[in-house]
């Protein structure tokens, strides 16, 4: 799964939520460009926001009607893990940008896929995350009996590539996202293996036949620390 940087405005999104007769309204701030980062975001805030503390766990699924991604919140009372019930009303840029529309209940799913997103079909968005070298002996700067050291000069010529398989859906889905991008190019990838989240510069992606009806997208990608 990739969630792109996109020209949107997207300190626009505000959602209205009303816990236990109380509302309070959320307003993305303009340090998200993406739609993991207005996510994260609406979950700090939601998690602050009401007394006692209640939680918004995110969760991220594909897509299939377009190669997005979906987000679901399930939202609970700290304390107590229980379930609790949320009224959301996003406004339209909300609405446009995240994929929710107005809504009642402990758990709900967005009706279309965030801004920005994207989650080819193979394995339900899996995204491979690769930087391949060769072992280096002896001594000096690089050395390590097989260990790289990270930052060593010298090895900056082995790149890390991302690589995705996907149907014709995605390849639309991925022209369209990349389109939307800003000059200067970056978004998240989730790494299954660690759990978490990784923070990208892209550069070009090609892609090439890697089976009946499906692709292989590579991508030229950075680290940015």
């Amino acid at each position: 799964m990739i969630c792109f940087h996109t020209k949107d405005n997207w300190a626009g999104a505000q959602i209205t939520v009303v816990v236990s007769g109380t509302s309070h309204l959320w307003t993305c701030t303009s340090s998200a460009h993406n739609a993991l980062e207005a996510v994260n975001q609406f979950s700090d805030w939601f998690g602050s926001a009401y007394t006692p503390a209640r939680v918004a766990t995110p969760t991220y699924a594909r897509n299939p009607t377009d190669g997005g991604i979906k987000v679901t919140f399930a939202f609970t009372v700290a304390s107590s893990g229980a379930a609790q019930s949320v009224t959301m009303t996003p406004n339209a840029s909300a609405t446009s940008l995240l994929g929710f529309g107005t809504a009642t209940g402990s758990v709900l799913t967005a009706s279309a896929s965030a801004a920005g997103t994207w989650s080819p079909v193979q394995a339900n968005g899996r995204v491979s995350y690769s930087l391949d070298y060769p072992m280096v002996l002896g001594t000096g700067d690089a050395a390590g009996a097989g260990a790289i050291r990270q930052d060593v000069p010298g090895h900056g010529h082995y790149k890390p590539t991302v690589e995705a398989i996907g149907n014709a859906i995605d390849a639309g889905r991925l022209t369209g996202v990349m389109a939307g991008m800003p000059t200067g190019r970056y978004g998240w990838i989730y790494t299954t293996l660690a759990k978490q989240w990784l923070f990208l510069a892209f550069g070009a992606v090609t892609r090439s036949a890697a089976g009946r009806n499906l692709y292989k997208f590579s991508f030229d990608v950075g680290r940015t620390s």
